[in-house]
């Protein structure tokens, strides 16, 4: 479905402080006006309606998630009492590192995954609220990393992000660039287009650079031999090790180790 475009900049850089984490209730009347003073409101729907922000109509269908600023007006459009998750959050004053997210989103296959963490947010805000920001917090980069993908990944927007977390968790292992690609659903092709443009290198180059930004940290904050470490970060060879590092950093593994 085509969502008209309407989005906010989310400062994302520190943990928001959450308010109100919840099951929330909207009718028996069909329209409702709702302003959070102060604070943001996230919302997860699994029902049919439509709500107006800033004079943009905006369509509500399940699977979608907004979310709306402080002190701006929700009017909501709806056929019948409505249950939907919600959370009201605020971040601190001075916080920066603002990521643009659109008001309303189709999570699409995604949907069930958030609103499994979501829900277990609000089972846990009462007791342990810290718990429940963090994961409240992580919900809103999901948010933010989904929204700076590229909108030309074919039915599949999450190829780049599952990608990179799919490395991150392979990186003692080989990795073949076409199975992963396979994996997500596109082209080994669109995936390198992808890279390129998000990170200015290829797949293969994304997956040497982690390589050697985690060597590099294990070698500065760790007593583990070099080829432990080779090991641990997929490169069995530890002739292929040295020779990867040097490549990248100008510096041997062990002149690398010594300049932390």
């Amino acid at each position: 479905m085509n969502i008209p475009h309407l989005t906010w900049s989310l400062p994302l850089a520190q943990r928001p402080s959450a308010r109100l984490m919840a099951v929330g209730v909207h009718g028996p009347d069909r329209v409702e006006r709702h302003r959070t003073h102060g604070h943001w409101a996230l919302h997860l729907y699994a029902y049919q309606a439509r709500v107006e922000i800033e004079r943009v109509s905006l369509p509500i269908r399940p699977g979608f998630v907004s979310l709306t600023p402080p002190d701006v007006e929700a009017v909501y459009h709806f056929p019948d009492r409505s249950t939907h998750l919600c959370a009201h959050f605020s971040f601190p004053e001075a916080a920066s590192g603002s990521r643009i997210v659109p008001a309303m989103q189709d999570l699409g296959g995604d949907y069930a995954d958030f609103y499994k963490a979501l829900e277990e947010g609000i089972s846990c805000f009462r007791i342990n609220p810290e718990r429940a920001e963090v994961r409240l917090w992580d919900l809103l980069w999901r948010l933010a990393d989904r929204s700076a993908l590229e909108p030309e990944v074919h039915n599949n927007p999450a190829a780049l992000v599952q990608a990179c977390e799919r490395i991150e968790m392979r990186l003692s292992e080989p990795i073949v660039v076409e199975a992963l690609a396979a994996e997500l659903g596109v082209s080994h092709n669109h995936l390198t287009r992808l890279f390129r443009k998000r990170f200015d290198t290829t797949v293969v180059g994304y997956i040497r650079q982690r390589r050697v930004d985690r060597a590099g940290h294990l070698l500065r904050s760790t007593g583990l031999p070099v080829h432990i470490v080779a090991a641990q970060v997929g490169v069995e060879d530890p002739r292929q090790f040295s020779k990867i590092v040097r490549a990248a950093t100008g510096m041997s593994p062990t002149e690398l180790r010594k300049s932390g």
